[in-house]
């Protein structure tokens, strides 16, 4: 009689008990209109970054994934801003949907397409307000804030991919991003909250290889925990 060992994963699909929910489409939006984000150079901590003039947030029909709208982005760096360089591009006090509520135990989910320029890195910026919710409601300015950037940069670059793409923050999957203190005295470089909820803060998107920038948004949504796996071993005999 010999031994024989087989040794195999089991894949644990997960269950949805409800639908992605989506935070904006842009849809009822006003075209022209700022809405869910201010100007690219709004934000007092990266305004020095951005060339006013060229300083643009606001609802489009030129492009969309869910028609007829979408939010189109433009800025110029300026000539002082680092090679490294980033922008604050916050949801405090916006028009239309400020301070959103997310859920930091499911992932973040929407779409991005550049058209015009490079950036090395989108990165968010995450309130941790510990807010009563429900997702999409306005959560507040309480408490710090922290930097989430995803392990592989989510590098943007209209010259290879000028197509829609999908950028998920999974919060359900922490080896997924890194947390960095931005500001506030409780940003600690952990993310938490006691009631699960915090605010989408910002878009913190880093400086590439290029001058300009214009990229467009939609489809903000979050939707229930990824799958689990587990991993298990068994024996057969002869």
């Amino acid at each position: 009689m010999k031994n024989v060992l087989f040794a195999g994963a089991l894949l644990l699909a997960g269950v949805s008990l409800a639908p992605a929910q989506t935070l904006t489409n842009f849809d009822t939006a006003t075209e022209g209109a700022e809405f869910m984000f201010r100007a690219p150079g709004f934000s007092g901590s990266t305004s020095a970054n951005v060339e006013a003039a060229t300083d643009v947030a606001a609802v489009s029909t030129a492009q969309s994934v869910s028609a007829p709208n979408s939010l189109r982005m433009f800025w110029d760096w300026t000539a002082a801003a680092p090679a490294d360089a980033r922008v604050r591009i916050t949801t405090n006090g916006a028009a239309g949907l400020p301070n959103p509520t997310i859920d930091i135990t499911k992932p973040l989910t929407f779409k991005v397409k550049m058209t015009q320029g490079h950036l090395s890195d989108l990165a968010i910026l995450v309130r941790e307000t510990a807010s009563a919710g429900p997702i999409g409601a306005n959560g507040g300015t309480a408490n710090g804030i922290e930097i989430i950037s995803k392990v592989t940069p989510v590098v943007l670059d209209a010259a290879t991919n000028s197509d829609w793409q999908t950028v998920t923050f999974d919060f359900s999957n922490p080896s997924s991003y890194t947390v960095t203190a931005f500001a506030g005295s409780t940003a600690d470089g952990v993310l938490s909250s006691a009631t699960n909820f915090a605010v989408l803060e910002a878009l913190y998107p880093r400086r590439g290889t290029s001058n300009a920038v214009e990229f467009f948004l939609d489809d903000f949504e979050q939707g229930t925990a990824s799958p689990q796996t587990a991993a298990s071993a068994w024996e057969f005999y002869e």
